[in-house]
């Protein structure tokens, strides 16, 4: 078990970008840095505007995200989370392939 008193971020952060979605994935922090054992993933995905796009919680070490828009640039954030609360977030900027977007 891992006894610490503070979370650290997730570590090894990866980015994956199709048209419209985006495929994030990470690694756990090493035992040392946990602060106990982690129970979620915090996620946020802002627009180049800083609004956000999408938020959630996952118990997974990946997430996909879809229904973006062609071309454009996210800002992707992930924390874990322990018994002792959130920790710190890892971030990185994404761009979606460019493509064509059917309007019906």
């Amino acid at each position: 078990m891992c006894y610490l008193f503070t979370v650290q971020a997730p570590t090894g952060l990866n980015k994956r970008s199709q048209c419209n979605s985006v495929e994030f994935s990470w690694n756990l922090a090493s035992c040392g840095d946990r602060g106990g054992n982690i129970t979620s993933f915090s996620y946020l995905l802002y627009d180049g505007d800083g609004f956000l796009v999408d938020s959630g919680d996952t118990d997974a070490t990946f997430i996909e995200i879809d229904d973006l828009m062609y071309g454009e640039t996210y800002e992707f954030n992930v924390a874990a989370s322990t018994s002792a609360g959130q920790g710190p977030v890892s971030g990185t900027n994404v761009t979606t392939e460019s493509g064509t977007s059917l309007l019906f």
